[in-house]
């Protein structure tokens, strides 16, 4: 078997070779961040075609070995529970579920520093 994994928006799966076929995924825009309420961020971006839901990252500091909280949803916004007067990082990627109930991930968004008051 030969297995290729990328960002996909429609998958066309053969018995013989279980290979997928796809097309990416596009980057989205970063998030908007907004008080939502004293100890809630809420975040929005504009949903694109193709894509199933969204996951969305929120970190305490960036890098390669950050550790946040990873949320998913199918719309086109999330609100997460965030400190008051730290600063946390944010990115939002696409991602499209397969008929097997995979996931396929497109890139990650740059990220968006918001820090509640």
């Amino acid at each position: 078997y030969q297995f290729k994994v990328v960002p996909l928006i429609n998958s066309v799966e053969s018995s013989k070779t279980k290979t997928v076929s796809a097309a990416t995924l596009k980057k989205l825009n970063r998030p908007t961040l907004k008080k939502y309420s004293t100890t809630k961020v809420k975040a929005s971006w504009t949903k694109i075609s193709g894509a199933t839901g969204y996951q969305v990252k929120q970190f305490k500091s960036t890098g390669k070995t950050s550790k946040g909280s990873s949320y998913k949803t199918t719309g086109s916004y999330k609100v997460m529970k965030a400190a008051k007067k730290k600063s946390f990082y944010y990115r939002v990627r696409p991602y499209y579920k397969t008929s097997s109930g995979k996931y396929i991930y497109g890139p990650w968004s740059n990220y968006r520093t918001y820090k509640l008051k």
